[in-house]
């Protein structure tokens, strides 16, 4: 297996910024709290007048041509796991996930 890169961890980074794993997840880097991703997963059900950041997230991945060439190994398991958690509450993250299941 080749040894993690500089780049691999940005992206690592990166997708965990936008969408969070719990602690205890693997490759994840372990600092959201279950407790956390349960507020997190409440809060996006509430209604924004205003603007909807997360969906606008999820739009925005559902409307790429995706590919597994786009991600870096974790970055696509730890996406995966998001959604898993987060498509119980929320419709895009159902569709998101069904979408990188089929790459």
């Amino acid at each position: 297996m080749p040894k993690n890169t500089k780049q691999d961890a940005v992206n690592d980074a990166l997708i965990q910024t936008f969408f969070p794993v719990p602690v205890g997840t693997k490759y994840g880097d372990g600092y959201v709290s279950k407790d956390l991703i349960e507020a997190l997963c409440k809060l996006i059900q509430l209604p924004d007048p205003e603007h909807n950041y997360y969906e606008e997230k999820l739009n925005y991945l559902l409307n790429l041509p995706l590919s597994k060439e786009m991600f870096k190994e974790h970055s696509l398991y730890l996406l995966k796991e998001h959604c898993k958690i987060f498509s119980e509450y929320n419709d895009k993250a159902k569709e998101l996930l069904k979408k990188l299941e089929t790459l």
